[in-house]
């Protein structure tokens, strides 16, 4: 779900659990190198300012670069 349609239903509310890795943490743990490009819709609003916290942004999840912007925020 795109984390701006979020509807704090169980599994629609924005937020990844820890549970649940992510195709680049499984690469990266066999030593690929991961990068992210393009809109990050997978961190919850409230933690997309320049203070974070990082640990949902894509470099939090297993992305060791990533260039691009958080939701759709710009054009």
């Amino acid at each position: 779900m795109i984390t701006e349609l979020s509807t704090g239903y169980p599994g629609y509310n924005s937020i990844w659990p820890r549970s649940s890795g992510t195709i680049a943490e499984i690469l990266k743990d066999h030593g690929y190198s991961n990068a992210a490009f393009g809109n990050w819709h997978n961190a919850p609003n409230w933690e997309t300012s320049p203070i974070g916290p990082f640990d949902r942004w894509s470099t939090g999840l297993g992305f060791e670069y990533w260039y691009g912007f958080q939701g759709g925020e710009t054009s």
